[in-house]
């Protein structure tokens, strides 16, 4: 994965341009995946994870079939007292 230092702040279009770049990921290094979906999924009870919804079609031995996954990013915030 590229720095995405860059994308903080940007608020949706951050969002958006992680998206993106995950999907670049799973293209460039598994050319087995195609028909690539990304899907983004939001919790208000967990304000600070991401969680990417993936759809792919993977070609493996002359069959294809359908594939999904989630990949999370989940932010963690301690407050010392």
């Amino acid at each position: 994965m590229p720095d995405l230092n860059g994308a903080i702040g940007q608020g949706a279009d951050a969002v958006r341009t992680i998206a993106h770049s995950l999907k670049q990921q799973i293209e460039t290094f598994d050319p087995r995946l195609e028909n690539v979906s990304i899907r983004v999924q939001t919790d208000r009870q967990y304000p600070l994870q991401l969680t990417f919804h993936v759809n792919a079609t993977l070609y493996y031995n002359g069959r294809m079939e359908p594939i999904s996954f989630d990949a999370i990013y989940e932010e963690r915030v301690w407050v010392k007292d």
